[in-house]
Order: C-alpha cells, then sequence, then structure tokens
C-alpha cells in the first residue's frame, strides 16, 4: 500500500509542476478553446503576450485563432512573431498559411465569377499572396486582376492609373519566376511586359536560357518580338525556326518566318514558307499577297502573275492587289493591262465601285468586282 500510495503522490506532485509552469491565462486560454469560445480565449492570449511577450506558443495560438476567426492580417502578424520567437513552429505555421491563402483566393475567385466585383476579389486575392508568398495560383490570379484594372483605367481615361497597375503586374510577375524561374505560361508574359516598356535586353536576358528546352511557343514569340524591337530580324529568324521545329504545322509560326526571310531579301525562302501556310489555308489571302510579292522580288513574273490572279479572284476590291498585278503585268511586257489595272486601283480608293467594275470588264479575265 505505501508504494501504491507514494506512486500516486508523484504522479499528483508531477501535474502541480507541470501547472505551475503555465499561466492562468494560459490555462484560461486553452479551456476557452476546447469550449469553442474563440474571442474569450483570444482576450487570454492577448493579456499573457502582453505580460509574457517571448512567449512564441502564446503568439502561436493567438495565430491559430485569428485564422479562425478569418482576422487574416492579424493573423500574418502574430504568426510572425511566433517564428522570431521559436523556429519549431515554422512548419506548423506555413500549413496554416497555405490553408488560409487558398481559402482566400477562393473567395477572390468566386467575387469575380459570380459579381464581376473586382475591388473586392483584388483584396482578397492581395490577402491570399501576403498570407502565403508562395501562393504561386494566388499571385497569378493577382497579376490578372491588375491587368484587368489597368484595363479599366485605360478606358476611363486614366492613363496613370492604368501605368499604375501595369506596373504592379509586372512585379507580380517577376515574384512568381524568382519562386518558379520555370514557368513558362509566366515567362513569355514577363518578357512581353518588358520589350513593351522598351527593355528588349532584360527580355532577351529572362528568355535566353530557355530557348533551347522550351515547350511552350509562346516563349519563341516573346524572344522574337524583343530581338524585332533591336531590329535583330537574322536572329528572330533563328528563334522561328527552333519554334517550328517544335510546333511545326502553326500556321502563324510559319508566316512570320515567311515574313522574316522576305524582310532580309530571301524571297525563294519566303515563297516556299507561304506555300506551307496555303497548303494548311488555301484562303489566307494574306499568304498568296506575300507569295506574290516574294515572287516578283525573285524576278518570277509569271509564277507571281498566277498567284496574284488567283488572288483578286479571291479579293477583287483591293486596290493594292490591282496595284501589284499591275506591276507583274508591266514586267511582263503587258503594258496595257498594267495601265488599266492602275485605273482599277485608283477608282477603287476613290470609292468609285462602278467605274471600278467597268475598267476590270476591259481585260476580259475571269475576275469580277462584286
Amino acid at each position: 500500500m505505501r508504494r501504491e500510495f507514494s506512486f500516486i503522490a508523484f504522479v499528483f506532485v508531477l501535474v502541480l509542476i507541470y501547472s505551475g509552469c503555465q499561466s492562468p491565462e494560459m490555462t484560461s486560454a486553452k479551456v476557452y478553446i476546447q469550449q469553442k469560445d474563440y474571442p474569450a480565449a483570444l482576450e487570454q492570449l492577448k493579456k499573457e503576450m502582453k505580460k509574457n511577450p517571448t512567449n512564441a506558443e502564446a503568439f502561436f495560438m493567438a495565430g491559430q485563432l485569428y485564422g479562425e476567426m478569418d482576422s487574416l492580417e492579424q493573423m500574418i502578424k502574430v504568426f510572425e512573431q511566433a517564428q522570431k520567437l521559436d523556429s519549431s513552429y515554422v512548419s506548423e505555421i506555413s500549413k496554416w498559411r497555405r490553408s488560409k491563402s487558398a481559402e482566400s483566393l477562393n473567395k477572390g475567385i468566386k467575387l469575380y465569377k459570380k459579381k464581376k466585383d473586382i475591388e473586392e476579389a483584388l483584396k482578397w486575392t492581395l490577402l491570399a499572396s501576403e498570407i502565403d508568398p508562395k501562393n504561386i495560383n494566388a499571385l497569378k490570379n493577382l497579376a490578372y486582376l491588375y491587368q484587368e484594372k489597368a484595363i479599366q483605367s485605360e478606358d476611363a481615361g486614366m492613363s496613370d492609373s492604368a501605368k499604375y497597375y501595369d506596373e504592379l503586374r509586372l512585379k507580380t510577375y517577376e515574384k512568381i519566376v524568382k519562386i518558379d524561374p520555370d514557368d513558362e505560361d509566366v515567362l513569355w508574359l514577363l518578357a512581353g511586359l518588358y520589350t513593351e516598356n522598351g527593355n528588349p535586353d532584360k527580355a532577351i536576358k529572362l528568355l535566353e536560357t530557355h530557348l533551347e528546352s522550351a515547350k511552350n511557343p509562346k516563349i519563341f514569340f516573346a524572344a522574337v518580338d524583343a530581338y524585332d524591337a533591336k531590329a535583330d530580324t537574322q536572329k528572330a529568324l533563328e528563334i522561328l525556326q527552333k519554334a517550328e521545329a517544335l510546333d511545326p504545322d502553326n500556321e502563324g509560326l510559319l508566316f512570320d518566318i515567311g515574313v522574316r526571310y522576305y524582310n532580309i531579301g530571301r524571297f525563294d525562302d519566303a515563297a516556299g514558307y507561304f506555300d506551307k501556310v496555303l497548303a494548311k489555308n488555301p484562303d489566307n489571302t494574306d499568304a498568296l499577297y506575300n507569295k506574290s510579292l516574294s515572287l516578283y522580288y525573285s524576278k518570277k513574273y509569271d509564277e507571281a502573275e498566277q498567284v496574284t490572279l488567283e488572288l483578286l479572284k479571291k479579293n477583287a476590291k483591293n486596290p493594292d492587289v490591282w496595284d501589284q498585278i499591275a506591276l507583274i503585268w508591266a514586267q511582263n511586257n503587258k503594258g496595257k493591262q498594267a495601265s488599266i489595272a492602275a485605273k482599277v486601283s485608283e477608282a477603287l480608293q476613290d470609292g468609285k465601285m462602278d467605274e471600278a467594275k467597268k475598267f476590270v470588264s476591259e481585260l476580259k479575265i475571269d475576275i469580277s468586282i462584286e
């Protein structure tokens, strides 16, 4: 019996010692938390934090309560203090931050989708990014909302405000790239903003290490835009050809390569790429027109004439095409036809449709202006 009494007494002493190590405020706070009376628990913790500002547990518990009560800005502050006092809380606080950040982000998304309330959506999305600065989805949504605000401001004639939100968008993308340097969806957007703002070298530096392994063709287009801004057509062409290997059926990409070849005077190569476009879309009149120009400057006047006549069947109201056929006929010793074609172009430019139709009828070709 004596041994049993001693054991019970020992346990009782331990409980006394344990309770004695905890302040009445901490004890009360934990009781209130068990009862789910969070405001009362928080009041006790505030007293404890004021009385004992080095009690990391008190700050941690207060952060949890602020989170439960949706006082997220306060949650951030007390969590940061808890981490400073005791780094062992970092992991648990990170979990809370991620959870509450996701909740705030979802509120922002719902407000935007259901009510189109950009201001409230922006408030909750910004809060989500502050709660968890590594929440990339929150940052991406934030950048999108900044873009919407910039558009709103521009439409309202508030250019300074639009510029302000564009700058915030750029800085948000920079944050994302610091977190994930390989996020191609953001890299090309950020590079585009650098180029738009007159910093093509910064865009090139951002993208240059990704050009060998990029999976998103927009990475290449962003780099091309940057080199175009520097008037470096040759480099832009090299990058477009890398993109072609990645996406050989991209009609717009093939067209852009044709344009670059044309710009550097490689007209046969240009015509070849416009042919690739036309193989995919025979009704692409821009490709037909550029192919006609490429053949003309290659001095392949017969081929250029055939292509231009084909284009006129599709787009007979375009005065530029009539100017083009006039140049080709002049080179092919068809001076009379060239003169009439020039008159058709002039009539179309002046809006004299009946006169244009009259001149076309004089050519006696299978083309009509409807």
